[in-house]
């Protein structure tokens, strides 16, 4: 049985590392979905569906509140984000909708 040299063995588990992501990645999505997202998701192709998915956070800048605090105004600002996702089937046709909300996440000063 031949000797195989260690520099040979490296280059090819190199070689095979190279291209494992490849093979692992995504298939690319459909273009002709049935109604299209909106453009702000991104979609990948996953087996015999597609799966859109977009992220969206607001900023509500500081507000004076209505709370009665004599003397100084009560301020309030915060962020609130969303994760929203879309179904397509083999078709390309729209299935299924979901949302959730990641919170609330606020913040208060007083002058």
């Amino acid at each position: 049985m031949p000797k195989h040299h260690p520099t040979i063995i490296i280059a090819g588990v190199v070689g095979a590392l190279a291209l494992a992501p490849a093979a692992f990645a995504g298939q690319a999505p459909r273009s002709d979905l049935n109604p299209p997202p909106p453009d702000f998701y991104t979609c990948e192709a996953t087996g015999a569906q597609t799966i859109c998915r977009a992220s969206i956070t607001v900023q509500e800048g500081p507000v004076v509140t209505d709370v009665d605090c004599p003397g100084f105004p009560i301020v309030d600002q915060g962020d609130e984000s969303s994760e929203f996702t879309r179904r397509y089937d083999a078709d390309g046709n729209f299935v299924e909708r979901s949302s959730a909300s990641a919170g609330r996440t606020r913040s208060g000063a007083t002058r």
